[in-house]
């Protein structure tokens, strides 16, 4: 679906707030300008913890294909560390 023509006059200086300002920096003004045409008024929140299932399932996932090594105590800290902080 296309935007409706006056559209074409929204950039991000011109975006009504600074979230949408934001948003539009990471996916691009398009993504946003269709979101306000499509769904005006609505909320959006992303929860603190989203992308935790996802980095337990790869934990999880990596300890399988790799369960034939053995890991010291000390080595698996370290990998659940890097997994959980860095990521």
């Amino acid at each position: 679906m296309s935007n409706p023509p006056w559209t074409e006059l929204i950039t991000m200086e011109t975006l009504p707030n600074d979230d949408l300002k934001f948003l539009a920096s990471l996916v691009g003004l398009q993504p946003i300008i269709y979101l306000m045409c499509e769904y005006p008024g609505t909320t959006y929140t992303v929860p603190k913890n989203a992308t935790m299932r996802a980095r337990r399932d790869y934990v999880k996932n990596i300890m399988m294909d790799q369960k034939a090594l053995d890991y010291t105590y000390a080595e698996f800290v370290i990998f659940l560390k890097m997994i959980f902080i860095k990521l």
